[in-house]
C-alpha cells in the first residue's frame, strides 16, 4: 500500500512498516533444508512453468493468458493444483480446450502435504503468480526452493503482494505491470536456462540477506510501530 495510493479503499489509517510487511520462516521440513538442484530445464530440454496456488485464485482470463504463454514457449508445460477427483474429467478437459489451453501439455496435482509440496518444486522451473489475488506464503515456498516467480502488479493490497516480495527478493525484473509485460518476461526467462541456473542457486542467499527472513529487525519495526500508536492514541485523548 504505498502512500497516496490505496488509502481511499481503507476506513481506518494505514501504518506502513519501513520495509517488508510481513516475514517468512522457512519451513523446517523435508525439502526445505535440502540443496537446490539445477533447474529442470537444464536435463529435460523444455521449460516446466507451474502454479501452486489454491486454485480458487485461477480464472478463465488467467487460463487464457497461460494458454497464450504455452504457445509462445514450444514443447512447455504447465503444472497446477487442481481440487481432488478433478484431474481426470472430461469436463475439466473440454473446460481448458475451450480457453486455447492444449491439454496434453497440462499436468495437474492433488494438493500435497508440506514436505511433498515443496519437493514438487524441483519439477518446476518458472512459477506464475495468479493475479488480481496473488500467492504470498505460496511464493515464498517457491523462491526458497529455487523458483523465479513472475507476478502482475496491480493497483490493491491482494494484487500487489507478489510485487512486494519480488522488490524485497531482489527481483524487480518478474514484475509485470501488464498482462502483455508478464507474458514478455516469463517467455524471456523460459528462453534462458542459464539465468535460470544462476537464480536458481542463489535465491536462498538472496532470501536470508532480505528483509524477508530477518525476524528480529522486522518485530523491532513492528514494536516501534505499535508503541507509536499508541503514543498518537494516547496524545488524541
Amino acid at each position: 500500500d504505498p502512500p497516496g495510493q490505496t488509502e481511499h479503499l481503507h476506513t481506518e489509517t494505514l501504518l506502513r512498516l519501513p520495509q517488508a510487511f510481513f516475514c517468512y520462516q522457512p519451513p523446517a521440513c523435508g525439502g526445505a533444508d535440502e540443496a537446490v538442484g539445477p533447474p529442470p530445464a537444464a536435463a529435460a530440454g523444455r521449460v516446466t512453468f507451474a502454479s501452486l496456488n489454491n486454485f480458487g485464485k485461477v480464472h478463465e482470463g488467467l487460463l487464457r493468458l497461460w494458454g497464450q504463454l504455452l504457445q509462445r514457449v514450444p514443447n512447455s508445460r504447465l503444472l497446477m493444483f487442481i481440487p481432488d477427483g478433478d484431474a481426470g474429467g472430461q469436463a475439466l478437459r473440454e473446460r481448458f480446450e475451450s480457453l486455447g489451453l492444449d491439454f496434453s501439455r497440462l499436468l495437474f496435482w492433488p494438493r500435497k502435504k508440506l514436505p511433498e509440496y515443496l519437493a514438487m518444486h524441483r519439477q518446476v522451473d518458472i512459477a506464475l503468480d495468479p493475479f488480481p489475488c496473488n500467492g504470498h506464503t505460496t511464493m515464498m515456498h517457491a523462491l526458497w526452493m529455487g523458483v523465479p516467480t513472475v507476478t502482475l502488479r496491480g493497483a490493491t493490497y491482494v494484487s500487489r503482494m507478489g510485487a512486494s516480495v519480488m522488490m524485497h527478493a531482489g527481483l524487480p525484473e518478474l514484475i509485470a505491470d501488464t498482462p502483455e509485460e508478464y507474458l514478455q518476461i516469463a517467455s524471456a526467462w523460459a528462453a534462458d536456462v542459464d539465468r535460470l541456473k544462476r537464480v536458481r542457486t542463489t535465491l536462498r542467499e538472496r532470501l536470508r540477506a532480505s528483509a524477508l527472513l530477518d525476524g528480529e529487525r522486522f518485530t523491532r519495526h513492528l514494536e516501534t510501530l505499535y508503541r507509536n500508536a499508541w503514543t498518537r492514541w494516547c496524545e488524541q485523548g
